[in-house]
């Protein structure tokens, strides 16, 4: 439609007693430019028009050159009983479910009468809905609509509407900051700049010079093989360099962590008082993940690291299924990334789960993921790390043994890595 960029429109709920296309002449008649049209049960509803009614109500807005927009808050099209039920935040998952397919709905109606844009709000969460389930029902609804309307070619306008559970601008940034849909795209800037591991022998396994900066590397392991020990190196590493570091623990206190790494020969406390280096340690069980994100998040715009560990995001299946962390660490990643933020994660597997429980997990969003193992050999327990897979760069295919020292972890080559298939048979032999 011809004209300015802003218009200055009206809403159809203030003529919810007019026929339509009446309502939208008296519109235009008042000098409004645009029309944020609600399909009620009066005025187009949802699921009773046809595409013959929405090509001549897009035909009169032409006429009339008004621009449109959907508007989603109609009281009484989906439940006679209950005003504006079910939401997003509902506790029944049906009754999400049916929110979600009337929000889609709208989306296809908006883009039928010519225009882009549905707005909406969150609602009031249902009794026996928790605070932080709200928000992760809402922050779910969110995503899910967003990739279910933008093959449409429709956008997403949220409306903070008093006494819901998003009621201002700041809950407005939370859920915004939840769902990170401003990133959620795969066009991210990527660097060839490549910094170290910290361990001169695994930056000698990748081509000689690390990992890539703002990419994200996977440690996976079962408990006791050094995972900790090798994120610690590679923090103290960055810290060395000037970059600041943000460390989320979700097993220990910074306190144990600071000690616990000093036996190694990684002494961090001084990069803490530095401020290069900040520790943030929590249960994962304390919140649900949408609150864990957006803790995330939070910190990450208040600090500004350059380089971010998460240790062990494993525990985070504690408070969610394994489809849930891996649609908040898809979330987390794409936001680093977006910020050119280098990322470490480790993940604590058991010798009677497969490899591939950690691939489905979150190693196919890696960019690096190197695998450590430990076995009894005799008395001995042996320690050994491999390179499984490091994008964009030739990276060794040998086996090294490690052992921790005073001058921290020392690696030296065995042989050449076993196959995926061979790793497997070998951990459920021990098992």
């Amino acid at each position: 439609m011809s004209g300015p960029a802003f218009r200055i429109g009206y809403n159809t709920n203030g003529f919810a007693h007019h026929r339509l296309d009446d309502a939208l002449h008296v519109i235009a008649e008042l000098g409004y430019r645009a029309v944020a049209l609600t399909p009620d049960a009066n005025h187009l509803p949802p699921y009773h028009t046809s595409d013959a009614q929405l090509r001549t109500t897009r035909a009169l807005l032409e006429q009339l050159d008004l621009a449109v927009v959907v508007e989603t808050g109609a009281r009484y099209v989906l439940d006679p009983r209950r005003k504006h039920r079910p939401t997003l935040v509902d506790a029944d998952a049906a009754d999400r479910a049916r929110r979600l397919d009337f929000l889609v709905r709208c989306a296809e109606i908006v883009v039928a009468l010519g225009g882009d844009t549905i707005s909406l709000w969150s609602g009031v969460p249902a009794a026996g809905v928790t605070h932080d389930d709200a928000w992760r029902f809402l922050a779910e609804g969110v995503v899910a609509l967003h990739d279910r309307v933008t093959p449409l070619r429709a956008r997403i306008a949220f409306e903070p509407e008093p006494g819901m559970l998003v009621q201002s601008l700041a809950d407005w940034e939370r859920l915004r900051e939840a769902t990170a849909l401003s990133s959620l795209g795969l066009d991210h800037k990527v660097s060839s700049e490549r910094i170290s591991s910290g361990i001169p022998r695994l930056d000698g396994m990748l081509g000689g010079k690390g990992f890539y900066r703002g990419s994200t590397v996977l440690l996976s392991g079962t408990a006791g093989t050094g995972k900790t020990t090798l994120s610690a190196h590679f923090v103290d590493a960055a810290c060395a360099r000037g970059e600041k570091c943000l460390y989320f623990l979700f097993e220990e206190s910074p306190q144990q962590m600071i000690r616990n790494m000093r036996s190694a020969g990684i002494e961090l406390q001084g990069w803490v008082d530095q401020g290069l280096l900040k520790f943030h340690a929590d249960r994962p069980n304390r919140h649900g993940l949408e609150t864990h994100l957006l803790e995330m998040h939070h910190m990450v715009e208040v600090f500004k690291p350059q380089v971010v560990v998460m240790d062990p995001v494993t525990n985070l299946l504690a408070v969610g299924t394994s489809a849930d962390v891996r649609s908040m660490l898809t979330r987390v990643i794409d936001y680093l990334k977006s910020n050119g933020i280098t990322a470490m994660f480790t993940s604590l597997t058991n010798v009677s789960q497969p490899l591939e429980y950690t691939e489905s997990l979150i190693s196919s969003l890696m960019d690096s993921w190197v695998l450590v193992t430990a076995e009894t050999v005799g008395t001995r327990r042996k320690r050994r790390l491999y390179v499984l897979k490091s994008r964009g760069m030739p990276h060794s295919d040998e086996v090294h043994e490690f052992s921790f020292t005073a001058r921290g972890v020392q690696l030296r080559p065995v042989g050449k890595r076993p196959s995926p298939q061979r790793a497997r048979g070998a951990r459920r032999a021990r098992a």
